[in-house]
């Protein structure tokens, strides 16, 4: 079974708050690992999942609530989270 790990509501790294990043953090925070999970929604970022060891580890992806829940996280939305949303998509796009 897949992890489902959420982020903790403290996952905004410390970084954030004192501007003390490196570009090899930046770079991190806005790269992803491959996602292996078919049934994710959400996916944390490599500094997460690397450096600070959240999400589970692997690839970072989990299945959030949904789009609002999952960027309150500052991770990045994957799709649809249920089959009306995706029936909408096809249908108007």
């Amino acid at each position: 079974m897949w992890e489902t790990t959420l982020p903790r509501e403290d996952s905004k790294p410390d970084h954030y708050a004192t501007g003390d990043m490196t570009d090899e953090m930046k770079l991190l925070m806005t790269s992803y690992h491959d996602c292996d999970n078919k049934e994710a929604n959400c996916q944390c970022s490599k500094y997460k999942v690397d450096i600070q060891g959240l999400c589970g580890r692997g690839s970072g992806c989990y299945k959030s609530e949904g789009q609002e829940a999952c960027e309150k996280h500052h991770d990045k939305w994957l799709g649809p989270i249920d089959q009306k949303d995706i029936d909408y998509h096809i249908e108007y796009f």
